[in-house]
């Protein structure tokens, strides 16, 4: 049987949490209550949970409606993104492992609603929870932490609401190759999910991984490139020539 959200939050009696969605604390150690507790935790369409940090490691469980997304920025600046849920042939996995001392937080990027549960080991603290507002986020974190580790942030914040455009201004131009991979593979899976990118790039490995490419020429556009059944290394090959035509003196092409 299939039942909404509403349904949830009426019997299971769940509140607004502070860092979005609805939640009910549900299973508390009584023996010793820093040992470990558990809360169940729910979000729909459009909805999210915002950046927060915890001294406490976190296990995320899928209970019922539909996938997750949680990104996780470890201690690096690393960025990472798992899907929560039990398509597992879409990558989708049934528990996700937050450790402590990660900033994360969660979307729902589908439709309807997705309930999960929540475990914490220590107990959870409110004294230890760390919320993160887009202000700190902007102005404290990224100021801690290498170029690309703030291109890596700014990719995140930009991710956790699901906009339905992002705009891109050179998102690979502080990465390693590792992290630029990384970047462009989390652009393509999103891409095919709905979201329109527009990215503004010098990288002809960036650029290869569009499904449409605009080349600008004293303020105009100068040629484009479909991606049709290209794969990247022959849109790459495509892009490079219109490149050595446009840099060499070559003609304007609608």
């Amino acid at each position: 049987m299939k039942h909404s959200a509403e349904y949830y939050i009426e019997h299971l009696e769940m509140e607004p949490h502070v860092e979005g969605g609805y939640f009910k604390e549900c299973l508390l150690e009584k023996e010793d209550r820093d040992l470990w507790s558990s809360i169940y935790f729910m979000l729909a369409k459009g909805e999210v949970s915002h950046f927060h940090r915890l001294k406490s490691d976190e296990v995320w469980y899928y209970h019922d409606g539909n996938a997750l997304t949680i990104y996780m920025i470890d201690e690096e600046g690393k960025l990472t993104a798992a899907k929560l849920g039990l398509d597992l042939e879409k990558g989708e996995v049934p528990q996700v492992l937050v450790p402590k001392g990660m900033i994360f937080g969660s979307a729902m990027e589908e439709e309807g609603f997705s309930l999960v549960g929540c475990m914490v080991s220590p107990c959870f603290k409110y004294e230890e929870f760390e919320l993160f507002d887009r202000k700190e986020l902007l102005e404290k974190y990224p100021y801690e932490v290498s170029g690309g580790q703030k291109q890596r942030v700014a990719v995140a914040r930009a991710l956790i609401t699901k906009p339905q455009l992002i705009l891109a201004d050179e998102p690979t131009g502080a990465l390693d190759s590792k992290a630029t991979d990384s970047l462009l593979d989390l652009f393509g899976e999103i891409n095919n999910e709905g979201q329109t990118i527009l990215m503004v790039t010098h990288s002809t490995k960036a650029a290869s991984h569009a499904k449409r490419v605009l080349f600008i020429k004293d303020g105009e556009v100068f040629h484009q490139l479909y991606r049709g059944n290209m794969t990247n290394e022959e849109l790459y090959a495509k892009i490079s020539d219109t490149l050595t035509i446009l840099t060499t003196g070559g003609e304007h092409h609608e």
